[in-house]
């Protein structure tokens, strides 16, 4: 639900105006922040004897990422325009979407 809401309030600010782009990108913020806590959740659960380390790695990698991923929105930006910069990231998100069928399923175990 995130990546295609992400991606349809990205869709959603750019082809909007005035004070109407204000809910999509708050719609955006929420789909962008709504991400983190699933995937961590989901890191964690692969790796339950080592869940600290499993987050840590997982925190170095989306912080280093996500730099680079900023610096290249950039660089789109400045050789077309930002809108375009956009657009090509809203169409990357959703090309995410079936890897999301290859996680693993739930590795829950029942402990006494």
């Amino acid at each position: 639900f995130s990546l295609i809401s992400t991606s349809l309030f990205i869709f959603l600010l750019l082809n909007l105006r005035g004070w109407l782009q204000f809910p999509a990108l708050l719609g955006l913020g929420f789909g962008l922040l709504s991400m983190t806590p699933v995937v961590m959740a989901i890191v964690q659960e692969s790796f339950p004897e080592n869940r600290a380390l499993a987050n840590g790695i997982y925190m170095a990698v989306s912080f280093v990422s996500s730099s680079f991923a900023t610096l290249a929105i950039g660089a789109i930006g400045d050789l077309f325009n930002l809108r375009t910069a956009y657009l090509l990231s809203a169409v990357l998100v959703l090309v995410g979407l079936p890897f999301l069928f290859r996680l693993p399923g739930s590795r829950k175990t029942l402990k006494s």
